[in-house]
């Protein structure tokens, strides 16, 4: 399935445009601070750049060699059908899925904005159930020993 900007969602056999869809166990390998860093290597086409070392800095996403003159021109950035201008803003253990529309079709369906390609980001939804809450830790206790039998020089000399 595949959330379009024009009738909710699809298969992605019934629609022609050219999509990768971002499957949630390559999300959860490796620790990551931005999705835009999950997504190096994993669509084809999608050349992932991080061009600042500093913290919270961004990465740059450029789809299809980009469409201007100078090969730059990052993707119209959907997180639930909202316009974002980076994934900044998202915690990647939220996302339930990636979908990428690469093709120049996606501008007929979200406009001008989409002529560098669209990534589409669905983040997970709560379930009716009772509430839980969930804690991972890890933690450690360190002792000082002082109660250690030292060897007398008799002793030491039969080892």
């Amino acid at each position: 399935m595949v959330v379009t900007g024009y009738g909710g969602k699809q298969l992605r056999t019934k629609v022609t445009n050219s999509i990768s869809k971002v499957k949630e166990e390559t999300l959860k390998q490796g620790l990551y601070s931005n999705p835009g860093q999950a997504l190096s290597g994993a669509v084809a086409g999608l050349s992932v750049s991080q061009t600042s070392g500093n913290p919270g800095s961004t990465p740059t996403l450029v789809l299809r060699g980009g469409t201007n003159f100078d090969g730059s021109g990052s993707p119209l950035i959907l997180i639930d059908g909202q316009v974002r201008s980076s994934l900044s803003d998202i915690n990647p253990d939220d996302i339930e899925s990636i979908s990428v529309l690469k093709d120049a079709a996606s501008t007929a369906i979200y406009g001008a904005r989409a002529g560098h390609g669209v990534v589409l980001i669905t983040t997970k939804r709560g379930k009716s159930q009772k509430p839980r809450v969930t804690y991972s830790g890890m933690g450690s206790v360190q002792v000082a020993r002082s109660n250690y039998k030292m060897l007398d020089t008799r002793m030491y000399g039969y080892v």
